[in-house]
Order: C-alpha cells, then structure tokens, then sequence
C-alpha cells in the first residue's frame, strides 16, 4: 500500500522473522548479495498480519506458519528514482510449524538464497540495523 505524504511517498509493508526451535530464517538477495528478513508490501484492504504472512510464505515458500506475536512496527526513508519514500513496515515473529514447503515460480521467490542461523549469526549477517534490533529484540525481548 501506498499513499503521498507531503515531499515523501509513503509505503506499507510487512513481514517478520521466521523461527524453527533455536534458528532463525535470513534471506539473501541474489541481486545485491544483501541479508534480509521476508517482507512485502501491504495489498489494498489487507491486515498487516495477513499480509505479513502471506509475503512470508511467497518469499520461503514454507506454508505451516504460526504467527506467535507482533514484534511492532518500524520506520525509515530510502530514495527511488529520485524520490524520499517513508517505508513503514509490521513485524511478527513467525514459528514454522513444518518443513512443508512449495517451490514458486516467481522471480522474487527464486532472487533468494535461504539460511538458518543463530540468532548471533543472524545479527551478525542482517545487511540493515533495523533487523538486527529486530533480531536483537527477539535474542532479549526486555529491549524496547
């Protein structure tokens, strides 16, 4: 989801940090070699939770996920073709239920390279610092 605001665009998106017992899943892009957290964009009259779990599922392809509880919601601007985008994304702490998974056909679902970590790995190999609180909020959950 998308709206202007102002000088800046602002977009909706979420997605979360999926658990299996003590590891965590971190993506990595093919195409720029960064460490990422699943997430998508929010679709017209979506739940964040909703959309959240549907990007997760479309980006691992893993289908038996549990949302177990919100993680909040983080902000930061980036520039795209010249224009300031204020990107709001929800995140949730996800736990995968089994290893069923569907391989999709999709560009994005083939851009990424799957890994379970640590937690301590997984801090150390996130390309963004609000992954890495993310993740360190999950590692400590007193940390705001």
């Amino acid at each position: 989801m998308e709206k202007s605001k102002g000088k800046a665009k602002l977009q909706f998106s979420a997605g979360g940090v999926v658990m299996d017992n003590d590891k965590v899943l971190i993506l990595e892009r093919k195409d720029r070699g960064d460490f990422v957290i699943p997430k998508g964009h929010i679709e017209q009259d979506e739940k964040p939770e909703e959309a959240a779990l549907r990007e997760v599922q479309e980006e691992t392809g893993y289908q038996n996920l549990e949302i177990i509880k919100p993680l909040g919601r983080s902000d930061y601007f980036y520039k795209e073709e010249g224009k300031t985008i204020h990107k709001f994304v929800y995140n949730y702490l996800f736990r995968l239920k089994d290893e069923e998974k569907i391989e999709h056909k999709t560009a994005e679902y083939k851009n990424f390279i799957p890994h379970w970590l640590t937690i301590d790995q997984a801090i150390e190999k996130a390309s963004y610092k609000d992954i890495k609180k993310l993740l360190e909020k999950i590692q400590n959950p007193k940390l705001k």
